[in-house]
């Protein structure tokens, strides 16, 4: 859909076709293939001399998606029954009480009560954050660079009268913030500022 670079794509392509062998031979003879930056290959490779593929591999691999089911709304089990009425296969993790693994990613429109605030998208890892920390209400909570707003509204599910002070860098990413706030129903203060100047 852009004509005018029809020109530099076929000049790429004729290059190619040129230096080919050179081309595949300095590819075959770097670490590109391993999609790493050299220093983290370099370091990886260090620490795991025996099983530094296997990690790099796993580390390539796209992400399973996770869904975080609003326990204000639903357990895990009754949102997995949900799931299954909307024919979309998911797993529950055994070891986090709200977390969920679809089996297949799937655009959040289909997602039942995903507008309502009954899930968020969310990480499993990054789950964990706000279960650790085992907030209780009334506690004064602050969630430096809180965007997308994940652990901001993590937290006030698991602690809906805690005061959570979500605070973020960047402006921009702040709207994020605010728009899952408003789609869960959630009262946080957001402010823009540089956590490393806290005054």
């Amino acid at each position: 859909k852009r004509p005018q670079l029809k020109g530099l794509i076929n000049g790429v392509l004729r290059s190619f076709q040129r230096q080919q062998v050179q081309l595949e031979e300095r590819n075959t003879n770097n670490n590109s293939q391993y999609l790493h930056p050299s220093w983290l290959l370099k370091r990886i490779q260090t620490a795991y001399p025996d099983n530094w593929e296997n990690i790099v591999d796993a580390n390539n691999q796209r992400p399973p998606m996770w869904l975080r089911v609003n326990s204000q709304h639903h357990t895990a089990a009754q949102y997995l029954e949900l799931l299954e009425q909307a024919e979309i296969t998911a797993h529950l993790h055994p070891s986090h009480p709200s977390a969920i693994r679809l089996e297949e990613a799937a655009p959040v429109t289909g997602l039942p009560g995903f507008e309502d605030g009954w899930s968020t998208v969310q990480d499993v890892s990054a789950q964990g954050c706000a279960e650790l920390l085992s907030p209780v209400n009334g506690e004064n909570i602050l969630d430096l660079c809180a965007a997308p707003g994940g652990k901001t509204t993590h937290i006030l599910e698991l602690a809906p009268k805690a005061y959570v002070l979500a605070v973020d860098i960047d402006e921009s990413r702040l709207k994020r913030v605010k728009e899952n706030l408003q789609r869960l129903k959630q009262q946080a203060i957001v402010i823009q500022g540089d956590g490393t100047k806290p005054e």
